[in-house]
């Protein structure tokens, strides 16, 4: 399953919102990240063929990860677990989030990718991708 949209979630300059596309991929997602340098951008470096990025037509070897979708937890139950034996789920208040990857570090940015886990029923990740010739959405913002 692959869904596409160019419409921007937060206000932002037109140009710096034509730049941008969204995707969601099913996972896996068929495809590498890398950085360069720290705190560098992070790009696509690989789309493997007949992988669901490619099937998606949106993703292309040198885009900028922009945002990306993470889970978190928004609160616990706590003090339900001692109560409920160890059968139960203490954490089932999951979130998802759009993360900023700019600037970011890389194994940072990679936990995010990786907390839209099947154990919290996340079978596929939005990415916001933008040319590597686009400015970044912060700096095209001000």
């Amino acid at each position: 399953m692959v869904r596409c949209s160019a419409a921007p979630t937060a206000p932002e300059s037109a140009a710096a919102a034509a730049a941008l596309k969204r995707v969601t991929i099913r996972k896996p997602l068929g495809l590498v990240f890398e950085q360069a340098k720290e705190g560098g951008p992070i790009f696509v470096a690989e789309v493997t063929a007949g992988g669901n990025a490619d099937k998606s037509g949106a993703v292309a070897v040198g885009d900028i990860l922009s945002r990306c979708s993470a889970v978190v937890l928004k609160a616990g139950k706590e003090g339900r677990y001692e109560n409920e034996g160890y059968g139960e789920r203490p954490y089932d208040n999951w979130e998802t989030i759009e993360y900023d990857c700019e600037g970011k570090e890389f194994k940072t940015v990679m936990t995010a990718l990786k907390s839209n886990n099947e154990r919290w029923g996340k079978m596929d990740v939005t990415l916001v991708l933008r040319s590597p010739t686009a400015p970044p959405a912060a700096a095209a913002a001000q």
